[in-house]
């Protein structure tokens, strides 16, 4: 059986309006969860043969870690892959490989960040120090630095060039990102339930932190919510599968446009609703293609000017 958490969706309360800019707020926030030692290059450091690279960091939090990103370039085409390994130093100043990996120089289409998958179920611990260590069989790579890191990011980088045997402090830091695991799985707008946003997570408590000090976000709170529920409104019904007898409808289209008629038959088959004129001296029914017409709220008639 699979060990992944039950999926839950969760209604979030918003101004109406504001539904999508809430969900692109959360998207960059949830799907753009990362610690950063910085995000633009300063310069660049060659990595292979001799030369091997390290940034060390140490955790200010605890973090599921889903993926490692650097920020690489390239001098020349490169016959050999990346090796990363990321190591946990220990009290005495030893260290511990926690995850080893490699990348393909093929995967790099252009300079910037590639994305370098961890083992599952690793977690970087809140003030436990680590190191990732960059090497190569052959030059290459460039591994690009930022003078001034990020804050939150306490660390510092170390260049080699005699394969790891002798270490140099260097003033600036090695460009990396720890990506977080999140068990958010999806971001809702349903247009037919204005005021509202859907995320599918495993727990509430996910989405209460994720929602925390977001614009157009109500303080009301959340709705737990069935796929029963939401599901209707995934796929919207054609207008002909929901129009009724009864119902008023204005023409949009032709001469008759703006005039406003009451359904008193609907033709599925031929995709036309039979209409009684509103403002028609006779009331003489008229046939109306579907595309023709948009049901109007309530049964209210738009106002004419005089």
């Amino acid at each position: 059986m699979s060990d992944a958490p039950v999926q839950k969706y969760f209604a979030i309360k918003t101004t109406v309006g504001q539904e999508r800019n809430v969900a692109r707020m959360l998207e960059n926030r949830l799907y753009g969860q990362y610690i950063a030692s910085g995000e633009t290059p300063d310069g660049s450091q060659a990595v292979g043969g001799n030369i091997v690279c390290a940034q060390s960091f140490t955790m200010v939090k605890n973090l599921p870690l889903k993926e490692i990103g650097l920020y690489l370039g390239r001098d020349q085409d490169m016959a050999h892959r990346l090796r990363v390994i990321l190591n946990r130093v220990r009290e005495d100043g030893g260290e511990e490989a926690v995850h080893e990996s490699s990348f393909d120089p093929l995967m790099m289409r252009e300079d910037g960040w590639q994305t370098i998958k961890t083992s599952k179920g690793l977690v970087l611990e809140r003030d436990k120090r680590y190191s990732l260590i960059l090497s190569a069989e052959s030059p290459g790579f460039r591994w690009y630095y930022i003078l001034k890191g990020s804050e939150p990011f306490q660390g510092g980088a170390r260049v080699s060039e005699d394969g790891g045997r002798t270490w140099a402090a260097m003033d600036y830091q090695f460009l990396v990102r720890l990506v977080s695991v999140t068990d958010v799985a999806s971001i809702l707008i349903l247009p037919s339930l204005k005021g509202y946003v859907f995320m599918e997570a495993g727990s509430k408590e996910t989405v209460a932190a994720a929602i925390q000090n977001i614009r157009h976000i109500k303080n009301r709170p959340l709705i737990t919510v069935s796929l029963d529920t939401i599901s209707p409104h995934l796929v919207e019904k054609p207008l002909i599968e929901t129009i009724t007898p009864g119902q008023m409808v204005e023409i949009v289209t032709g001469p008759l446009r703006g005039i406003v008629g009451k359904v008193i038959r609907v033709e599925k088959p031929r995709r036309e609703v039979m209409l009684e004129l509103k403002e028609a001296a006779f009331q003489l029914p008229i046939s109306v293609s579907i595309d023709a017409v948009r049901p109007l709220e309530s049964g209210a008639v738009p106002e004419t000017k005089k």
